[in-house]
């Protein structure tokens, strides 16, 4: 598994950049795919941007290394080649402690899921971030601690779009 960890940037990406942000941490932005021009994406942009904003709303880690899979085809090989397919099961996000990496799926976060119970782009970032602040893997309390920080947070629409959209530049 850590292998694979390792390697998914070699398998997956085609398209890479790298931003830094708060307490040493790095947003890098991973896709299977380029524009016309070699370069990243307006969307994968607006995904990292988006994260980063979101990210400002909860306790911040230290040099902690967030990937956005920018497309979902790309996000879906992440998912299989990682091995948390399930049927019916949806994979927002998945964090690794040891290795002090979480994967996100950044289409996710700009066309978040509309069904019933589906998590908010905040719920998905409040959840990650919940794993790596009290390191720990488990899904339980991570929610449990994401729950918290939902109900204090501030999600205006003003504060949202204040979000970098310059990020993978």
């Amino acid at each position: 598994m850590a292998r694979f960890i390792r390697l998914l940037s070699l398998i997956v990406t085609i398209l890479w950049c790298t931003v830094s942000f708060a307490q040493n941490n790095r947003v890098t932005v991973v896709s299977s795919t380029t524009s016309a021009n070699g370069t990243i994406r307006p969307e994968c942009q607006d995904e990292a941007g988006l994260f980063i904003a979101l990210t400002s709303k909860f306790p911040q880690p230290s040099n902690w290394h967030f990937v956005i899979v920018c497309d979902d085809p790309s996000w879906d090989e992440f998912v299989r080649k990682s091995g948390q397919y399930k049927p019916g099961v949806i994979v927002y996000g998945t964090t690794y402690v040891q290795s002090r990496v979480t994967y996100i799926s950044g289409w996710r976060l700009l066309h978040p899921d509309t069904f019933s119970g589906a998590p908010t782009p905040a719920r998905i970032v409040a959840h990650e971030i919940a794993h790596v602040v009290l390191k720990t893997e488990d899904d339980t309390k991570a929610e449990a601690q994401a729950a918290i920080w939902m109900r204090n947070a501030d999600f205006t629409v003003s504060t949202i779009n204040e979000a970098p959209k310059s990020a993978g530049q």
